[in-house]
């Protein structure tokens, strides 16, 4: 209803969620029936409803993936939501700051260009206590084209026919791009 969306927690009066907690686009995915992760924010308010909330719930199991893959070294998929002051923010699940300098293996100018993408980063630092999560998309394309270099090279061998594209003629030789490897 306008106030939020009732959830039947098998309580004894369903619990509300507040409209303000989904995005527009879980809103339209919404059906009824649907089972949702909530937490349990206040058992009974003064009009006798169970105060639920989606955010924290999703916020918390977010939290433990985040802090998983920050101890393994893994990479997180998340969305670039809007451009901020030095950087992007990131939904990681929980908002997370992707530095201006963490972008790309280049110099980034126009941050605007990632808003509504989905990108791949390394969690470089997290603090669950202030909330807040620092991303690097440089380190994890860094790292790929790093991964992509060693194989080119492993498989590289004397008097081998390669193809590849002329990236730059000097006096003294020519670059050539075989394929991630300069």
């Amino acid at each position: 209803d306008s106030d939020g969306i009732l959830v039947d927690v098998g309580y004894k009066s369903r619990g509300l969620i507040p409209r303000y907690e989904f995005s527009e686009n879980e809103l339209n995915n919404l059906v009824p029936g649907q089972k949702i992760e909530v937490l349990l924010d206040v058992l009974e308010n003064v009009d006798g409803l169970v105060v639920l909330s989606y955010e924290k719930a999703k916020a918390a199991r977010a939290w433990d993936d985040i802090i998983k893959r920050f101890e393994q070294n893994e990479p997180i998929e998340g969305l670039v939501t809007h451009k901020v002051k030095g950087g992007l923010n990131v939904d990681v699940g929980i908002p997370a700051f992707l530095p201006g300098s963490q972008i790309d293996l280049q110099r980034v100018v126009d941050f605007d260009q990632y808003v509504g993408q989905s990108i791949t980063a390394v969690i470089l630092k997290i603090n669950k206590k202030r909330g807040n999560i620092i991303l690097s998309r440089r380190k994890y394309l860094y790292e790929q084209r790093s991964e992509v270099r060693k194989e080119i090279l492993d498989k590289l061998a004397v008097g081998q026919v390669i193809q590849g594209v002329v990236k730059n003629i000097t006096n003294y030789g020519v670059f050539i791009d075989i394929g991630g490897v300069d």
